[in-house]
């Protein structure tokens, strides 16, 4: 049968009189060796363009994760110092609500005294404690 070898023990037959086994044919232990020169430099090639496009996905998913927290950061900076100057400038005891409006970016905005409690917080903040 040339290079393929059946297993023997099956209770099944071919029409020609061959054995069919559940396990399928058994290829030969050198597959790869005979197989030519291209076919091997052609699946080298496909491993390694693989391994690359994954690196390079990775370092791309990393490169935007990174840019949008500093992203984040620094626009949870910007209205932080924008409510502070207004509270430096007008220290009202209630705070006006719009100070507290929220945008696409900010999503919780909490005024703190100096001892750390919470004075007033933007309308879908914790509960305070």
């Amino acid at each position: 049968m040339g290079r393929a070898q059946l297993f023997t023990g099956s209770p099944w037959r071919t029409p020609g009189g061959g054995k069919i086994t559940t396990m399928g044919v058994r290829r030969s232990p050198k597959r790869w060796a005979q197989r030519g020169v291209r076919v091997r430099a052609a699946a080298a090639a496909v491993l390694v363009l693989a391994a690359t496009l994954t690196l390079a996905a990775g370092a791309l998913l990393w490169l935007l994760q990174s840019s949008l927290q500093s992203s984040a950061d620094d626009a949870a900076s910007a209205r932080a110092a924008q409510i502070a100057l207004h509270l430096l400038s007008d220290p009202l005891p209630e705070i006006d609500p719009t100070v507290l409006a929220t945008n696409g970016r900010t999503t919780v905005i909490q005024v703190l005294n100096t001892a750390g409690r919470v004075v007033a917080s933007s309308a879908g903040a914790p509960p305070h404690r």
